[in-house]
């Protein structure tokens, strides 16, 4: 079962690497964003248009060819020869399309711990861009090459895919937003059960534009830490939810079944002592935390979820589970807490279905804008909202 979320991630803007730090509004960036998308998206489906187009001449001329007899000398016809090209396969849809060369993002040129000759690839397709009043939402199929083996008919009645030269994807969206004077914004990424296209996203951005050389720096995940803080110290525990996955021993075929189990905490007062000061060590880092707060030790969900299942119910202390998420409330916020938040940066809950464009920038809003003047941003109240057309 797929949760949803998104990180709010902290950047500035470059020209170069070691050039100093530009301004948003000045550099009328987010415009050039929503053009350079725009003209991506439309040179693929040139692309994609011509490509279709060859592909129908291509069997005009088998067919030509095999109704005449083929006279000697003359030239046969022929079909395209295969390349060797990196390929994007939607996880949803099934459907196979040729990336372009813009789409593939090579983090070995990123990281320079990388093994340079090792291919790690990811694929970055822009599908769609939104402009907003001061910001852009942007719509990417995201996946890495080779992240899966195999694609199996789980009724068994097709043959398996080899899935090792293909990126399996997902739809993510991406927010960036920037104040029309300053040199911070965020950007807001979609998460989909953690993965999420956000580390992909400058790279991807900055092969896409055309006429300029800026680069957006991300400077790690940002949270509302103090705020996150006061309700684990004031509120309490709404419910407990614990996850496995496993694979059924009466399976004919083996598929990998989701469990969650569910506690819903009531007035349970020692339950949620305990809980709560588990859960205080999640706490993502915020800007205004010391270093020496980072540096705590590193979690492990697979033992918390096996602390708080002990807590809740004496029998399941044999049990071992994946992961787990408690959610705690007080009189003004609900909050989705998870094991990983502290080092990955804290996910904000969008629920355990798929949220609408609106509802997903009413959410990044209501999170944002308590940040916004600790970082010097200067943004309208409806800055979320589509921008008019002219």
């Amino acid at each position: 079962m797929a949760s949803y979320g998104f990180k709010l991630i902290k950047i500035e803007l470059r020209e170069g690497q070691r050039q100093p730090i530009m301004d948003f509004g000045e550099c009328q960036y987010l415009q050039r964003v929503h053009e350079d998308v725009t003209a991506a998206i439309k040179r693929r489906e040139e692309a994609l248009a011509a490509e279709e187009k060859a592909r129908k001449a291509a069997e005009s001329a088998v067919d030509a060819a095999e109704s005449s007899p083929a006279e000697d000398g003359a030239a046969s016809a022929s079909t395209p020869s295969d390349q060797d090209e990196t390929l994007m396969k939607d996880e949803v849809t099934g459907e196979v399309a040729v990336a372009s060369s813009d789409d593939v993002i090579n983090e070995a040129e990123d990281e320079p711990s990388l093994d340079k000759t090792a291919k790690k690839v990811s694929v970055v397709r822009f599908e769609e861009s939104i402009a907003l009043k001061q910001a852009v939402l942007l719509r990417v199929q995201y996946g890495k090459v080779g992240d899966h083996e195999k694609g199996v008919d789980p009724e068994g009645r097709k043959k398996d895919t080899d899935l090792k030269k293909l990126a399996t994807t997902r739809s993510y969206r991406i927010m960036l937003i920037a104040p029309p004077q300053g040199s911070t914004g965020f950007l807001a990424a979609e998460v989909i059960s953690r993965s999420h296209a956000a580390k992909q996203i400058p790279r991807r951005l900055f092969q896409a534009a055309r006429d300029h050389r800026f680069k957006i720096k991300p400077f790690g995940p940002i949270a509302d830490s103090a705020a996150v803080k006061k309700l684990v110290k004031d509120g309490s525990v709404k419910e407990v939810q614990l996850f496995k996955t496993f694979i059924p021993s009466d399976s004919q075929t083996p598929v990998a079944e989701d469990v969650v189990l569910t506690f819903k905490i009531g007035e349970k007062k020692s339950q949620v002592a305990r809980i709560l000061q588990r859960v205080s060590n999640w706490i993502p880092r915020g800007a205004s935390d010391s270093p020496d707060e980072e540096e705590k030790e590193a979690l492990s969900p697979v033992q918390e979820a096996h602390s708080l299942a002990s807590i809740l119910w004496s029998d399941l202390e044999d049990t071992e589970f994946d992961d787990v998420k408690v959610k705690v409330t007080n009189a003004k916020q609900n909050r989705t807490l998870q094991p990983l938040d502290m080092r990955e940066g804290f996910i904000y809950d969008l629920g355990e279905s798929p949220v609408s464009d609106d509802d997903f920038c009413l959410k990044v809003n209501e999170a944002a804008s308590v940040l916004f003047s600790n970082h010097e941003m200067d943004m309208e109240a409806d800055w979320y909202l589509p921008k008019p057309s002219k």
